[in-house]
């Protein structure tokens, strides 16, 4: 009888231990840092200026800002706390709402919840030059490999609009371009050395969108 009560307790101490380790992990708005302002990053669908592969930008925008401790609220979060708003409209060609949105009742109630600082709106787009040099592959009896050399230039820009959402205003505009280049070397076996150009862009607005931040 003693043997299968110490058994018991020992059942429900690990039980517990568990429990508490590994705590159950929820949305970011259950999990953000109340002494940080929050922040709804989202991507503008502006007449398709921003491209489904310039992704990157979103996710290294987030990456920058999480690290300074803002707390985050995820594009497709925030769309669908704020359902029906920002839905895509193919009468206007997926034009955002303006600012003006933050007068609507209906609105404001909806992202209540998740208790919204700023909202900012990203676009941005890379576009390449022509490409330079050749690399050629080759396979025989005694092997392959490839050999030559190719480049190809490009740019990287992206675009951020601010609101203040509490004080329902614009707090303006930033744009970052940089330049980069991808190339592949190949001496038997290729070897790319990817551009750089987007991170670039990434870290330059990441640090303007701080500094206009932390003024606000």
């Amino acid at each position: 009888m003693k043997y299968n009560f110490f058994l018991t307790l020992i059942l429900v101490i690990f039980i517990t231990s568990c429990t508490r380790q590994h705590p159950s992990q929820g949305s970011s708005f259950d999990n953000r840092n109340n002494i940080f302002p929050t922040v709804a990053i989202v991507k503008k669908n502006d007449k398709g200026l921003f491209q489904d592969k310039e992704d990157f930008f979103i996710t290294c925008l987030t990456k920058e800002l999480r690290e300074k401790n803002y707390n985050i609220i995820s594009d497709k979060e925030f769309r669908d706390r704020a359902f029906p708003f920002f839905e895509p409209d193919e009468a206007t060609m997926s034009v955002e709402p303006s600012i003006d949105i933050l007068q609507e009742k209906l609105f404001q109630q909806k992202i209540k919840t998740l208790g919204v600082d700023y909202i900012i709106w990203v676009s941005g787009q890379t576009d390449y030059a022509d490409k330079v040099g050749a690399v050629s592959c080759a396979l025989g009896l005694q092997g392959g490999g490839c050999y030559g050399y190719a480049s190809q230039n490009d740019e990287s820009k992206i675009q951020s609009e601010i609101w203040h959402v509490p004080r329902k205003k614009l707090l303006g505009y930033n744009t970052a371009t940089a330049k980069g280049k991808y190339q592949l070397f190949a001496f038997v076996i290729p070897i790319p050395i990817p551009s750089d150009s987007r991170q670039k862009s990434c870290k330059k607005i990441s640090h303007s969108i701080i500094l206009k931040l932390l003024e606000n």
